[in-house]
């Protein structure tokens, strides 16, 4: 579904946002589709946006401990990906985060 949206755009993306999903899926499955993602990109578009992976609630990624083993995944399985990838807290995370540090 991404390839068909950016083929439609005029330029390259310079980044995707995804979602880890389902409590099925697991640390190596979302290293999976980060990788799967960039390889296609590069094939199709000799282009590699860089992943933005927003945790959500509900989702098998939804807090903080869950974010650093996934890091300690990511780093195991594909060190690489390490320097481009992007975790993004979602928007009430940061707000607890406020109320914590204020």
């Amino acid at each position: 579904m991404l390839i068909d949206i950016a083929s439609r755009l005029t330029i390259p993306l310079a980044g995707v946002e995804i979602h880890p999903g389902g409590k099925k899926n697991t640390y190596e499955d979302l290293v999976k589709a980060i990788t799967a993602i960039r390889v296609q990109f590069k094939e199709t578009f000799n282009n590699i946006p860089f992943v933005v992976v927003e945790n959500r609630t509900g989702q098998f990624i939804s807090d903080g401990k869950q974010i650093c083993e996934f890091w300690e995944r990511l780093l195991s399985l594909e060190k690489g990906l390490a320097k481009i990838l992007v975790l993004s807290l979602i928007y009430h995370n940061c707000i607890r985060l406020q109320k914590i540090i204020s």
